[in-house]
């Protein structure tokens, strides 16, 4: 959590700095070749996050030989991967430049972004192994501390170089470097966690590849059907559209981005216990599991949901200025299925610990729901504008999230669907509507006028929300009775 606040409040008194200084089209060119660019990283097949998973598996097992076995492979296969984005990045530019509605100025820029950002996240992929031995471990301290510290100076590097003059393309190129960096700090500690650690070619096991892809091509569909429900949209908009409604729709994307990185905090650091649980084979404990961390995303999403909706028309304005105040619609459009998605997180994590049958269902749902929102958002682009794009994430995702997954899940894990809803949602939606009333009266009797107001609501809220919800939702389970008797 702390990672994840530092990396929002950086981002949110860099934004408007940014913005300021680019220009608005350049900023949402930006965005555009960010979101294109991005799927070159589909091209590790789901193998990333397969690895952290088998990591977890083997360390259960005290399987260190597996473990050597896993990262040589992956670290060679995913080499591969950057030398096949590497190479698809240098005719990039000519497939982009006749997809989106560029001038001759944005042209050039655009050539130059897609390159250095292939190349950030070619880099990326063989780095993203000792990033996945660490978390297969269960050192997520590590791995954020390392965040932290990258956000930090990243944050001081971006106000400097604009502050000098220097545009969009110094800010990739340092992106570049910060890649470089991180990636060799995670090797450094993985080695440090991993005494006998040992990579070399010949460990390269082709049996082992087909292991982790059996896995990782679920993961992958699931990949991809989370850029098409989030990172898609700025396509569609840019494609419709211009590169300034993909910019301001980009600012009510990025606030639920924030949301959606607060709630990883929740949910991707259960995949190392919830493996070993699937290892020991205890059922109990992962049901348990389900609903307590199920119920404490929905609480979050619930807090977030109401701080959004109230105060989201002022957020913008006093963040970015006002000509981004039509956002605020396209927000209280997403924040349904922002809430939906939190919500079922943590059942899709559980359900990828527990192996590739139980993925595998899991992928096909959101591959349908990915394609039933692309075609949706294209359709209703044509008569609303930003907002149709926003409508068509929140149909398909809000009926896949809040409907077929749960049904899914009880189905695996063997529970009745009212039993499930009745330890989750049921909690979460009765005292998201109480904070909505107080939330809502408190805005109307002192409404805010700056920024740094909204911040003071939003501290003051936040320690009296979470500090109920513990006491009332999570106190008990945490007695040393309730323990033991886990």
């Amino acid at each position: 959590m702390v990672s994840q606040g530092t990396g929002i409040v950086l981002a949110v008194l860099i934004t408007p700095f940014t913005i300021h200084h680019l220009g608005l089209s350049t900023y949402g060119l930006w965005i555009l070749v960010s979101s294109v660019v991005g799927y070159l990283g589909l091209t590790d097949f789901g193998l990333r996050p397969a690895i952290g998973r088998f990591i977890a598996l083997h360390l259960a097992k005290n399987e260190q030989e597996e473990i050597n076995v896993i990262a040589a492979t992956s670290l060679i296969s995913l080499t591969v991967s950057m030398l096949v984005i590497w190479s698809i990045t240098l005719f990039a530019p000519f497939v982009f430049l006749h997809l989106f509605n560029l001038d001759g100025a944005q042209e050039q820029t655009a050539k130059i972004l897609l390159w250095i950002i292939g190349l950030s996240i070619g880099l990326g992929l063989p780095l993203s192994v000792f990033d996945a031995l660490l978390i297969g471990a269960g050192r997520y301290d590590i791995t954020y501390a390392i965040d932290i510290a990258i956000a930090v100076v990243k944050a001081g590097v971006t106000i400097i170089l604009l502050s000098l003059g220097y545009g969009v393309v110094s800010l990739v190129v340092s992106n570049l470097i910060f890649i470089a960096v991180a990636g060799c700090t995670q090797l450094i500690f993985a080695y440090r966690i991993f005494p006998n650690l040992r990579l070399a070619i010949s460990q390269w096991k082709f049996n082992k590849l087909q292991e982790l892809y059996k896995l990782g091509r679920w993961s992958f569909i699931n990949t991809i059907w989370y850029r098409l429900a989030f990172t898609t949209d700025n396509v569609v908009i840019g494609y419709a559209l211009n590169t300034e409604a993909v910019a301001v729709y980009s600012i009510a994307g990025r606030l639920i981005s924030y949301a959606l990185t607060g709630a990883d905090s929740f949910s991707t650091v259960l995949m190392p216990h919830a493996t070993a649980l699937h290892a020991q084979e205890n059922v109990t404990r992962q049901i348990k599991l389900l609903y307590e961390s199920t119920k404490g995303s929905l609480l979050y999403a619930m807090f977030v949901g109401v701080i959004f909706w109230v105060y989201g028309h002022q957020v913008i304005v006093f963040w970015v200025g006002p000509k981004f105040g039509t956002a605020d619609g396209i927000l209280k459009i997403l924040l349904l299925p922002m809430l939906s998605f939190i919500g079922a997180k943590t059942a899709s994590v559980l359900l990828f610990t527990k192996g590739e049958k139980p993925y595998r269902w899991l992928s096909l749902i959101f591959s349908i729901d990915a394609l039933s929102n692309v075609i949706l958002s294209l359709i209703l682009v044509r008569f609303y504008g930003m907002r149709g794009v926003a409508y068509g994430t929140l149909f398909t995702m809000t009926v896949t999230m809040v409907v077929i997954l749960p049904v899914y899940t009880c189905h695996v894990f063997s529970i009745k669907w009212i039993e499930y809803l009745r330890n989750t949602y049921g909690i979460a939606i009765g005292i998201g509507a109480a904070f909505f009333m107080g939330i809502w009266l408190l805005n109307h009797i002192f409404p805010v006028t700056h920024l740094l107001s909204v911040g003071l609501v939003l501290l003051v809220s936040a320690g009296v929300y979470f500090s109920l919800v513990y006491k009332y939702c999570f106190h008990q389970a945490a007695t040393p009775k309730t323990i033991s008797a886990s």
